[in-house]
């Protein structure tokens, strides 16, 4: 036998193998390293909700835009809080739409030095603090925004037996209202007229623009009164003066004024509702004024006859609309068909060659009732006579540019047939554009072009309720099913290769 020791012939193949198994790990960490870091850098998240909760609105997206300062957020919360991470998770939304926005969490139970210094570096008073949770910063100003702006719910939703409650998802309106806030010039004034038996201010009055005043003031817009008889100008600081659902007429002098307003680069909004009276629908005292604007105000009642578009049954006085016009302020609910609902409203349309532009019309189905002996229940309503055929519109808009100077100031008014349209319960309803519409005229009349944009909605949200039954029905499936179909799928997997 010999000495000689045979040598083990060398695997090739298994030491290729192994360095093909190292350079592909090597390759496989390289490309997660790359993946995290393009992930962070360009932060993205699907939404896949019905509502679109965790979607920024395109109201928010075009003031963070146009954000040119920076923006700080001290978000005051405890990270123990079931709040904390759905807030922070909102701001950082906002962090990856604009480089401008920066987020600052102090936690009030673990740094409460700091959480003291910055109430007292922003006068907080100390029975104030426990219901700031957030302070916004820019430059010397700034804003709080209270745990009541973060969410709300809609209490008689609670009631319901569908098991279905409203939330009032207010988190993103008022932190974009926190931003303009703070980075916005002066606030934007509203003067409403008085007088006449308008909507007012007060939040306890049967007609009151409580609910659009408090959803202006959240985009730095301050509403205000003012009483126009035995003005002979309109104050100077006044942005656009807002006229909503009078009970008299006004005079021809407060009408010279307010026309005299507009042509000197003013902008009017006029809400009208038909007022009726024994025999006619009453006069606005503004029919001139709006026809040297272009316009018509006609004395009718549009009266919807097509079943599918009415509030209610047997009630034509109140539908829906969700034709609308093409005009920077209805383009976006033009194209999602979002439907407005109007109740009780008169037609105004232009005339002639005018440059007013509709901006809502009625349903071919609808025309506009003159008679107030049909109105009045006595005799049930019918087209004839002098009624209007439809679709008829609703609203109007009048820009007033000079063609030869389209960049020197000019003025602007938008006269809407109704004004039931502003009641909180139409407002607040998400699937509804009532909201929009008032916000995007107001930003259009007061050069805000972000609030033209669509605001951020409520949401419905169900309850999920669960019995003892259910409960150990889902303990069956996650400790029982789910690993007996994984052993099932791995023995499959087996035979086959074995086979």
């Amino acid at each position: 036998m010999s000495d000689a020791v045979a040598k083990k012939p060398v695997d090739k193949n298994g030491a290729s193998g192994l360095i093909n198994s190292v350079a592909i790990g090597a390759l496989l960490i390289v490309v997660a390293v790359m993946a995290n870091y393009l992930a962070f850098r360009n932060y993205a998240r699907w939404d896949w909700t019905a509502s679109g909760v965790f979607t920024l609105s395109s109201r928010s997206n075009e003031v963070l835009r146009r954000l040119s300062q920076n923006v700080d957020v001290y978000l005051l919360l405890p990270r123990n809080d079931s709040n904390f991470q759905e807030i922070k998770d909102l701001f950082d939304r906002y962090r990856a739409k604009s480089s401008h926005i920066s987020l600052h969490p102090v936690d009030p139970q673990r740094q409460q030095a700091q959480y003291i210094a910055l109430a007292r570096r922003f006068e907080i008073a100390e029975t104030e603090l426990p219901s700031v949770v957030a302070i916004v910063v820019a430059g010397e100003r700034h804003w709080n925004i209270n745990a009541e702006d973060m969410l709300t719910l809609d209490a008689e939703s609670l009631d319901r037996d569908d098991q279905n409650f409203t939330a009032q998802v207010k988190s993103e309106e008022a932190l974009t209202g926190a931003i303009l806030q703070v980075t916005s010039g002066r606030a934007t004034k509203v003067c409403a007229t008085r007088g006449h038996g308008e909507w007012s201010l007060d939040g306890d009055a049967e007609r009151s623009l409580h609910e659009l005043s408090d959803r202006l003031e959240r985009a730095n817009v301050q509403v205000t009164e003012i009483a126009t008889l035995g003005l002979t100008t309109i104050p100077a600081d006044c942005d656009s003066v807002f006229i909503v659902g009078p009970d008299h007429a006004f005079s021809e002098a407060e009408a010279n004024v307010l026309l005299a307003f507009v042509r000197r680069a003013g902008n009017l909004f006029a809400a009208l509702e038909p007022n009726l009276s024994h025999d006619r629908v009453e006069p606005t005292g503004l029919e001139h004024l709006a026809s040297e604007l272009g316009l018509d105000i006609d004395a009718n009642v549009i009266m919807e006859t097509d079943r599918q578009f009415m509030l209610t049954e047997g009630q034509p006085v109140a539908f829906y609309v969700a034709d609308y016009g093409e005009h920077t302020t209805t383009n976006v609910l033009r194209r999602a068909q979002s439907p407005s609902a109007i109740i009780l409203s008169r037609s105004i349309r232009k005339h002639g060659d005018s440059r007013a532009v509709e901006l809502m019309r009625s349903s071919p189905g609808s025309y506009g009732e003159t008679s107030t002996l049909e109105l009045s229940g006595d005799v049930p309503p019918v087209r004839n006579g002098d009624d209007l055929a439809g679709p008829l519109s609703l609203a109007v808009a009048v820009d007033l540019t000079d063609a030869a100077h389209p960049n020197q100031p000019h003025g602007k008014a938008i006269f809407v047939g109704s004004t039931q349209w502003l009641r909180g319960q139409f407002m607040n309803e998400p699937q509804l554009a009532n909201t929009d519409l008032a916000s995007a005229w107001t930003g259009w009349l007061t050069q805000r072009p972000a609030l033209i944009a669509i605001a951020p909605r409520r949401v419905h949200v169900r309850a999920v309720m669960m019995t003892p039954e259910d409960l150990d029905g889902l303990l069956f499936r996650v400790l029982v099913l789910m690993p007996a179909a994984a052993l099932l799928l791995g023995f499959a997997v087996y035979w086959s290769r074995r086979s």
